[in-house]
């Protein structure tokens, strides 16, 4: 933390540490306030449902660290009155970086630590505020040193929601594979779920006079685990997600669209829906090797047609 640090904002009625009501934020703050290594700032009251503490607190961090966490950092800790959910620890430093083990939340900022992976109804009956604290503080330390999640431990997926699932070709990921084209099969499972099933055109029904779905695969480069995010639900957040993977989505599809167009238009190509199947190698860290991959795929509302004019590649003039 340094002079020239900006911080979020935290809301609600300033009020004194003494008239909190919420006994896990009383407890809270009077550990704060016998540490030696934390200090208030200030404690919160939002529209009587929660109570927050404001604090600085001291991080054991060496000269050189994996991740950007400072000596100091300023934190706040939302307590529900309703004591049925686990408190919200937020990284106030605008800046603060983005690592494994950070909860997904509608907004970006400020940061929600995960501290603990214990379920809330386990960890409230050994809740003590010096040893949430230190959890805190133990937290940020191995952040900081790129050792927070142990090497004995799965990799953590990159996106969250899926409503399917994909069954791919033992063969899917062959090098040689490029921008051939790969027909899906959709099936409705009755469970509100949904099966997608990847296919060779070749071995595809032949009676079949053209393709209802077609499919791409995008490979991005090595991504960090457990740095969470929502499934991007359009192209547009599509596009955005792949860029930190080094893919140009729009360029890909235009090279694509214009080659399937050339080559497979009496498949009745544009009339296609568009699965894109995204290959995401994952490390553990920043220095090692891709461990496994996280495939995902991305279901099109819209046809190839329509695609290709929202992307700039022809207009409806065109004919197409």
């Amino acid at each position: 933390m340094s002079m020239n640090d900006e911080f979020c904002e935290v809301g609600g009625e300033t009020i004194s540490a003494s008239d909190l009501t919420v006994p896990k934020a009383k407890n809270f703050a009077n550990a704060i306030e016998n540490s030696n290594y934390a200090t208030l700032i200030t404690c919160k009251r939002s529209n009587l449902d929660s109570e927050i503490i404001v604090f600085n607190v001291k991080v054991q961090v060496g000269q050189k660290t994996a991740e950007d966490i400072k000596k100091y950092e300023r934190l706040a800790v939302v307590f529900e009155k309703s004591d049925t959910i686990m408190p919200d620890v937020l990284a106030l430093r605008k800046n603060f970086p983005l690592v494994p083990h950070i909860n997904l939340r509608s907004e970006e900022l400020p940061r929600s630590l995960c501290i603990t992976e214990q379920h809330f109804s386990e960890w409230r009956l050994r809740y003590t505020g010096a040893t949430f604290l230190e959890n805190i503080r133990t937290w940020l330390a191995l952040t900081a040193k790129g050792i927070l999640h142990a090497e004995d431990q799965p990799l953590e997926p990159l996106l969250i929601g899926s409503l399917g699932e994909l069954i791919l070709p033992s063969d899917f990921f062959r090098e040689d594979r490029d921008s051939e084209l790969i027909s899906i099969t959709f099936v409705e499972t009755g469970d509100q779920r949904s099966v997608l099933i990847a296919e060779q055109p070749e071995v595809v029904d032949k009676s079949r006079n053209s393709l209802k779905y077609v499919a791409t695969i995008l490979q991005s480069t090595p991504q960090l685990h457990g740095i969470i995010r929502s499934a991007p639900e359009n192209l547009l957040e599509l596009r955005e997600y792949l860029i930190c993977g080094n893919i140009d989505l729009f360029r890909e599809l235009r090279n694509l669209l214009i080659e399937w167009k050339k080559e497979h238009k009496e498949k009745g190509i544009l009339d296609a829906r568009l699965v894109i199947i995204i290959c995401l190698p994952k490390i553990r860290n920043r220095n090692s090797i891709p461990e496994e991959p996280e495939i995902r795929a991305f279901l099109t509302a819209e046809t190839l047609k329509k695609i290709g004019t929202e992307i700039g590649l022809w207009t409806e003039r065109d004919g197409y």
